[in-house]
């Protein structure tokens, strides 16, 4: 009975680990996004018009999704990056990390 109830609380903690972080792909909705809405203005353009952007405004940028395909990247969280999806030449999705 004892080693039921320690499994029992094993799985509970378990079950509120989320790993959708690692498996966000493109057209899912990212909560870390900037309040104000200016992570939204890069949606649309080219992807050197993105690079331009992120540069004069000072961030840090990368390309995390290509195509339909993730891209190695580092997991470390910087609020001063922007992530880039890029669909066709075009940026589709922006998320801070």
């Amino acid at each position: 009975m004892k080693y039921l109830f320690i499994s029992l609380l094993t799985a509970l903690a378990l079950s509120g680990c989320n790993d959708s972080a690692e498996k966000e792909g493109p057209g899912e909705i990212d909560p870390i996004r900037q309040a104000d809405g200016t992570d939204f203005d890069f949606e649309g353009l080219a992807e050197k018009e993105a690079e331009v952007l992120a540069a004069k405004r000072e961030l840090k940028h990368r390309v995390v999704w290509r195509d339909g395909q993730p891209l190695t990247v580092t997991l470390d969280f910087r609020p001063d990056r922007v992530n880039f999806t890029i669909e066709k030449g075009k940026v589709t999705k922006t998320s801070r990390g």
